[in-house]
Formats: structure tokens, sequence, C-alpha cells
């Protein structure tokens, strides 16, 4: 379980940066 609630957080992290990238 921690380890999915950690690969969510990545994810989650990861697509926020690709957001302001593409802004």
């Amino acid at each position: 379980m921690g380890i999915l609630c950690h690969f969510t957080v990545r994810s989650i992290s990861i697509w926020t940066v690709a957001q302001f990238s593409s802004v």
C-alpha cells in the first residue's frame, strides 16, 4: 500500500512539472 501511495505521489509530481514545463 505504501509503495502504491509513493508511486501515485511521484506520478502527480511528474505530471505537475510537465504542466509547468508546457506553459
